[in-house]
């Protein structure tokens, strides 16, 4: 039997974009890593609290919204309404296609293998018979 989880509404697409989000404590630098019709998914060096009411300004956008939660340095932020249409769609069309192959199965890596440094990530390379 395969149990999966059901699909996250409405729609998140994965985006890579700076811009500022202004709040009660002043204005932090932010990243958008996500974002959908009714919220963003941020990273900044400096995380707001959860509760303030923020305004995020990104492309030309400004989104007022409330921070739902925050951890390390990633906040969710529940906009107060939801996307325009134009909107959503000029957002959309900025999502990055990434991700690891469908193949990938980092339990099969050998626990002795060298490891190597990739920015703050530590990653096992597996040689296959070729060499490669």
């Amino acid at each position: 039997m395969l149990i999966t989880k059901p699909k996250r509404k409405p729609k998140r697409v994965r985006v890579l974009i700076d811009g500022t989000l202004e709040g009660a404590e002043g204005t932090l630098a932010v990243r958008v890593r996500d974002i959908s019709e009714g919220g963003a998914l941020i990273e900044t060096t400096d995380t707001p609290k959860t509760g303030d009411k923020v305004r995020l300004s990104c492309r030309g956008h400004d989104l007022a919204g409330k921070v739902l939660w925050q951890r390390g340095a990633w906040a969710g932020i529940r906009f107060e309404r939801p996307l325009q249409n134009a909107t959503w769609n000029e957002f959309a069309a900025m999502g990055l296609r990434v991700g690891a192959p469908r193949n990938y199965r980092p339990d099969l890596i050998p626990e002795d293998e060298e490891p190597i440094e990739v920015s703050r990530r530590t990653i096992r390379i597996r040689r296959t018979a070729s060499g490669r």
